[in-house]
């Protein structure tokens, strides 16, 4: 926790509640069960201390790095995005555990029978990057309030809610099938044809888990696997809801 220092005091308002949260939510432990690891320089918890904090900072990481707050980053930001690249760790996993914590004090704290109402909530909604051009796996995407394909991303995301509180669980982008015969009967040209996409990234790795189910699952088997392993983590609901547009 020593890079959350009071340097500004723009900064000192967000930093030191911060602290504490962290604590609460043993983040420590949820960082090193997702697979987070660094050889050299600040550990991964305080990396990941830093980026969540820049959040509260500015509106991004490169705002917060240039803004008079940015000695509570351990890095420069660079270093930081580098991280955020990186293909080792399970981001999903790390919401998963942060997420846990924080149900295990609000389970503490209701009663038997608001425990009878928590949810699962899912959510479907379209990320449209009308002027993308070279973005990894953006493809024409169906957007229904629209009536149209748009450019972008379906972007499916699970939560946890007992009617006062949410939180969240997990989110996934996931990619059109544009090699299908049905695709290419509505679409003479791929959305993004000059996407850069990574190659040769090791197949165990999440990241390379990561692509592989945003352009092979569908979001039926998503949902189904998300509840099964949302209870083997040990949040617990009675009923699943779906959110409509």
């Amino acid at each position: 926790m020593s890079i959350l220092q009071n340097n500004s005091k723009e900064s000192q308002c967000y930093v030191n509640p911060l602290c504490k949260f962290f604590k609460k939510l043993q983040l420590k432990r949820c960082v090193t069960r997702a697979g987070f690891q660094k050889k050299r320089g600040p550990s991964a918890n305080d990396m990941i201390i830093g980026s969540i904090s820049s959040g509260f900072i500015a509106e991004n990481l490169h705002a917060a790095a240039n803004s008079s707050a940015s000695k509570i980053l351990p890095v420069c930001e660079s270093s930081m995005y580098r991280f955020m690249e990186g293909t080792n760790g399970n981001w999903e996993q790390l919401s998963l555990n942060i997420a846990h914590e924080a149900y295990k004090k609000i389970d503490s704290l209701n009663s038997s029978r608001e425990k009878s109402r928590y949810c699962f909530v899912f959510d479907d909604s379209i990320l449209e990057y009308p002027k993308a051009k070279k973005m990894e796996l953006c493809t024409w995407t169906f957007d229904h309030n629209e009536g149209c394909s748009v450019r972008g991303y379906s972007c499916l995301q699970m939560g946890w809610t007992d009617g006062e509180s949410y939180l969240p669980l997990g989110s996934k982008l996931l990619a059109s099938d544009e090699e299908s015969e049905s695709f290419q009967k509505k679409h003479t040209q791929k959305a993004c044809p000059d996407a850069i996409c990574k190659t040769g990234l090791d197949k165990r790795t999440h990241a390379s888990q990561i692509r592989t189910e945003a352009e092979e699952r569908t979001k039926p088997e998503l949902v189904v696997s998300w509840i099964k392993r949302a209870i083997k983590n040990g949040v617990k609901a009675s009923y699943v809801l779906f959110v409509g547009n």
